[in-house]
């Protein structure tokens, strides 16, 4: 037997608007096409060193989360995209931080931060360190994630060694020293 949905806990119909709905999801669309311009302008220009990888993460973010905003809008689910906004607020953010003035240190930090964060989520996955054992006793207890076999599956010994190898470049070596000293203030 298929039921339908109760319209006034899930409204479907939205012929009264759907309008003005689809010239808002037009409108998110056309910002989308422009930055996919803005995007490739950036990457024809070929900028070489690793901190000019780091703003076109941000805008592909922000382009790929402002499509699903404009096709939630399109189909009149505009709660579920306030969840969405929130994620797209934040990427705008950090790209506008980054590009703000001194980009290349920011997004060495950024890269830095993100391979120290990828260092504690591989010390997790190890089985015999004491990160790892924290991590395995939180879901024994757990009804519905009890079972972490699988992680100890993952190979990520080579994932690991290339975070290790980053932090020891040439060019991230005093944002790593600086990272070390934040952290030591905290």
């Amino acid at each position: 037997m298929k039921y339908r949905a109760v319209e006034d806990i899930l409204p479907r119909e939205q012929d009264e608007i759907k309008d003005i709905l689809n010239q808002y999801s037009l409108a998110i669309s056309n910002a989308i096409d422009f930055g996919t311009h803005i995007m490739d302008w950036d990457i024809k220009k070929q900028a070489i060193g690793d901190d000019n990888i780091v703003p076109p993460l941000f805008l592909r973010n922000i382009l790929d989360i402002s499509d699903s905003i404009s096709i939630l809008v399109k189909n009149s689910s505009i709660d579920q995209s306030k969840i969405l906004l929130r994620s797209l607020l934040e990427n705008i953010f950090c790209l506008e931080y980054l590009i703000e003035k001194n980009t290349k240190n920011r997004a060495l930090s950024f890269l830095v931060w993100s391979a120290h964060q990828d260092l504690n989520l591989y010390k997790k996955f190890d089985k015999k360190s004491t990160e790892g054992k924290q991590f395995r006793s939180k879901f024994k207890k757990d009804r519905l994630v009890n079972d972490l076999s699988e992680i100890g599956k993952i190979d990520y010994k080579p994932y690991q060694q290339n975070s290790e190898e980053l932090l020891n470049l040439t060019n991230y070596i005093d944002v790593e020293k600086e990272y070390q000293a934040t952290c030591k203030k905290i």
